[in-house]
């Protein structure tokens, strides 16, 4: 990894120690992850009532 920042011929430059599209990147990948499980929670057991059922006479 190579160092950008700092005074070179008497400019200051100044680089961002953190990768903001890594970053952001990283809070994509952890939403779809999220709306994944999520999805596959609400269709193994819905949240509305179970309409199926017995009919007894």
């Amino acid at each position: 990894m190579q160092f950008d920042g700092g005074i070179r011929d008497g400019q200051a430059k100044w680089e961002p120690a953190v990768n903001a599209n890594r970053v952001a990147l990283l809070a994509v990948c952890t939403g779809l992850i999220a709306a994944t499980l999520g999805t596959l929670a609400v269709l193994r057991r819905p949240p509305w009532p179970d309409l199926t059922g017995r009919w007894e006479r």
